[in-house]
Parts: C-alpha cells; sequence; structure tokens
C-alpha cells in the first residue's frame, strides 16, 4: 500500500508533458472529460427516475428532457472524438476544433448548471476548476473566446433571475426541499456528486502538470550544467564550481591538483573521419575519465576536445599513478570508426598541485601551461607544473 502513492507519481511522469500536447490532443482529453460529465450526469437522473421517493424533489418531466438531451449531447461528444481522433493531423482541425470544443463544452454545461442553480456552490466550484483545466490545455486566446461566450451568457440569465423572470434552478423543487435547501440530505448529496468529480479531475491535472513541470525545470537546470555531448560538466557550470571552491576555506590545507587535458591531434579525427566519429570518441573519452575520478573529484569538458579535473583529497604519489593510468587507458583504447576499422587516440595534461583551495583558479591557469609543455615535449605524456607546490613538498 505504501508504494502506490510512488507508483502513481511514476505514472505522472511518464505521462506526455501536458503544455506540450497539441490543440487536438488537448480536445480529445476535454471531450473524453465532457463524456464522463454526461455519463455521471445520465446516472444521477436515472437514478432519480427508478427512485420513487425522491420524484417530489424534482420536476419529472424536466429530468425526463434532460435525460434525452444529454443522450444525444453524449451520443455527438462521442462522434467529435472520432472525427477528431480521425483528423487530428489536419491543419484545419489543429486551428478550428479548440474553439468549437470550448465553446460547445461552455454552453452545454451553463445550460446544466442554470438548471441546477447558477448561485449554487457547484456551479461556482465547477466553473473555477474548468478555468483551470482550460488553462493548462488551451491557448490564452482559446479560453478568453470561450469565457467571452459564459460571460454574455451567465450575465443574461442572472439578470432575468434576479429580476424572477426566469424561475431559478428548474430541475429542483424547493418547496418540497424546503428552505434552507443545504438541510435537504437529497440537496447536498446531488451538488456533492455534481462537484466532485470536476474537483477531481482538475486536481489530477494539476497535480500532473506540477510534477512533469518539476521535471521539466530539473532538467532544464541539468542542461545549463552539463554538456550534452559527454554529460560531463560544462564550461560555465566548472567556472562557477572552481569560484564556489576558492571561496571554502581549507584549514586542514589537503594537497589536491588541478588537470588540464587535451586529446592529441583530435582535429584530424574530425577532418578525416568526420564528426560523428569524433563525438563517439569523445564520449568515450568522458567515459574513462569518470572511471578514474571520484564523487569528490571535479570533472568537465572545458572545450571542443579539452577538459578539466580538480582531483581532492590525496595524495602526490597517488595522482601521479591514478593520471598516468588515466594516460595509459585513452591510448589504448579502440575507438571504433567502422565494423572492421578502428583508431586510437592519446591525450596530453598539464598537471598544477594546491594545497589551499584559494589557490585553485591559479592552479588551473598553470595546469593550461602545464598542458602546452606536454604538447612540445611530443604529446601522450603529463607534465607537472612547478609554479604551484604543494606545502611540505
Amino acid at each position: 500500500m505504501a508504494e502506490l502513492p510512488k507508483y502513481f507519481f511514476k505514472k505522472l511522469r511518464e505521462i506526455p508533458f501536458v503544455l506540450n500536447w497539441t490543440p487536438v490532443q488537448s480536445c480529445l482529453l476535454l471531450l473524453g472529460y465532457y463524456a464522463f460529465l454526461k455519463c455521471l450526469w445520465i446516472c444521477w437522473k436515472v437514478f432519480i427516475v427508478v427512485t420513487p421517493e425522491l420524484h417530489a424533489f424534482v420536476f419529472l418531466d424536466i429530468v425526463f428532457l434532460q435525460l434525452d438531451i444529454e443522450s444525444v449531447e453524449l451520443t455527438l461528444s462521442i462522434l467529435l472524438l472520432m472525427v477528431c481522433w480521425h483528423f487530428k493531423e489536419a491543419r484545419y482541425i489543429q486551428k478550428f476544433m479548440p474553439y468549437f470544443c470550448t465553446a460547445a463544452f461552455t454552453v452545454t454545461l451553463i445550460g446544466d448548471a442554470y438548471l441546477s442553480g447558477i448561485f449554487s456552490v457547484a456551479m461556482f466550484l465547477n466553473t473555477t476548476c474548468y478555468v483551470f483545466i482550460g488553462m493548462f490545455l488551451f491557448q490564452t486566446r482559446v479560453i478568453l473566446a470561450a469565457l467571452s461566450i459564459a460571460t454574455v451568457i451567465l450575465s443574461y440569465l442572472v439578470f432575468h433571475t434576479l429580476n424572477q423572470s426566469i424561475s431559478y434552478a428548474p430541475l429542483f423543487n424547493f418547496e418540497a426541499i424546503g428552505y434552507p435547501e443545504y438541510l435537504n440530505k437529497f440537496w447536498l448529496l446531488s451538488m456533492a456528486y455534481f462537484s466532485f468529480p470536476v474537483l477531481i479531475a482538475c486536481l489530477l491535472i494539476i497535480i500532473a502538470v506540477l510534477v512533469q513541470w518539476r521535471k521539466r525545470e530539473k532538467y532544464i537546470v541539468r542542461m545549463g550544467q552539463v554538456d550534452a555531448l559527454t554529460g560531463l560538466y560544462n564550461r560555465r557550470m566548472l567556472n562557477e564550481q572552481l569560484l564556489c571552491m576558492e571561496a571554502e576555506s581549507n584549514a586542514e590545507a589537503l594537497l589536491h591538483a588541478a588537470v588540464m587535458l587535451d586529446l592529441d591531434y583530435f582535429k584530424s579525427v574530425n577532418d578525416t573521419y568526420g564528426h560523428i566519429a569524433g563525438d563517439k570518441v569523445l564520449k568515450k573519452v568522458a567515459q574513462i575519465l569518470r572511471e578514474n575520478t571520484t564523487d569528490n573529484d571535479l570533472l568537465g569538458r572545458y572545450g571542443g576536445e579539452e577538459f578539466l579535473m580538480i582531483l581532492c583529497h590525496t595524495d602526490e604519489q597517488g595522482i601521479r599513478e591514478r593520471l598516468e593510468r588515466c594516460r595509459i587507458a585513452l591510448y589504448e583504447e579502440d575507438h571504433a570508426i567502422a565494423e572492421d576499422f578502428s583508431i586510437k587516440v592519446s591525450g596530453s595534461m598539464g598537471v598544477a598541485f594546491f594545497n589551499e583551495k584559494e589557490q585553485v583558479m591559479d592552479a588551473v591557469h598553470f595546469a593550461d601551461q602545464a598542458l602546452y609543455s606536454a604538447k612540445s615535449r611530443g604529446r601522450n605524456c603529463i607534465c607537472f607544473s612547478e609554479t604551484v607546490q604543494p606545502k611540505g613538498y
């Protein structure tokens, strides 16, 4: 039982994001929801008809008339569902169907609201929920068009109801229900029956949107932090992390190392074998670097074929051994370019040690200089900077 909420939210996240739905997809949901409401209200009226003790609280002739009307509305909504589904790719359906569906939805439901009381709690609750649902499903201009229709019709009904030129809630017999009507059990249960399905549907849509909205926000934030190709930190995020490290105090003065890595002759890989092959190489290099770093280390793609590593809380000998293993792993990796053809790509590294985290930006600068030295020495090697020295060494 405890797993049920977790399963529910997992399923909500798997639903295609509601705000990205096409207009026809939104119409399909609206029409399906409308058909569901009509089924509920037909069931309520059938229950009234087959329950003689409830006949006194309603006007049966209107109940029977509504049954006929709602049966037609249910049939039409199902036909519209079929039309939308069959012609969902048609441009004119995408353009005009949202206006037609929302207008029809608005007009018919206002008619139902008039019969049950336009000043009832169910009316106000349902109207609020419908507006919220519409705002999530459709563009603003579609909702404004529907609201304009609703405003005109409701204004007419309110005006004539207050002037007593039309009956209020002609579906119900208030003489039998009594005043105040909220003391009547039948009235209260009817209002609840009209309101709760709408409220639950509205809450489900809002929860789905919020859950998926947070998921999309996390995705957007992550896309701003990582390199899309390798999944490592991008340069902007690397710089932010470096500034955060520089601002931290480090009373223990533990040893760290800044490592700049550049792939040797990588431009020739792109020029000779194409950028798709180059992308495969970069992904594999990123994987090798992950295998040689820990959760405490900082790793990212600094440029086109340049990578930056900040190795934290270790010793000099351990850093040297780890980087040598990394260099060998990079050189020994066979990068498959074709089914029966692979290439090797080596890497040059520049390393600068530092103790205080306030030195991290300087260490990155000196590691970059050491990288140039590694390239000048023939590439596929590791060059250690002598400018930033660890204390005690």
